[in-house]
């Protein structure tokens, strides 16, 4: 509702919308025309932000990894995760960040304090070093 007087064409994926209320707000957002349910992968496609809000199971766990990177758009998508970090592959987003796949992301961690995984710590560690 708050992006509407922005123009935003906002889409949303659902996967599973088996909840009786969930059902009924998303029924009466679509009516209003407040988003367009989309297949997770037109998601990808079509989507400058992607938002992940999301509850992490095994069927979310490493959901975004280097395919689901691969099917963003090149050089624009800017990735916000706001659920949990194990839904990220942390080396799959450190690869798209480096090869300019997707241009940014911020993203809660699997773990506080802040543990990264050995590919963000060694790159964090040569970027400190380079600037000294």
């Amino acid at each position: 509702r708050r992006l509407q007087s922005f123009a935003v064409k906002q889409i949303l994926y659902c996967r599973s919308s088996s909840n009786e209320n969930q059902s009924k707000k998303l029924d009466k957002d679509l009516n209003e025309n407040l988003f367009e349910l989309v297949e997770f992968k037109q998601l990808l496609n079509q989507s400058d932000f992607v938002i992940i809000t999301c509850s992490l199971n095994d069927y979310t766990r490493n959901l975004f990894n280097s395919n689901t990177f691969k099917q963003m758009k090149y050089g624009d998508c800017i990735l916000i995760n706001t659920a949990r970090g194990g839904i990220v592959d942390q080396n799959a987003l450190y690869d798209a960040l480096i090869s300019g796949q997707i241009l940014a992301a911020v993203w809660i961690c699997r773990s506080s304090p802040l543990q990264l995984s050995p590919t963000f710590a060694n790159r964090r560690r040569m970027s400190i070093d380079m600037l000294q």
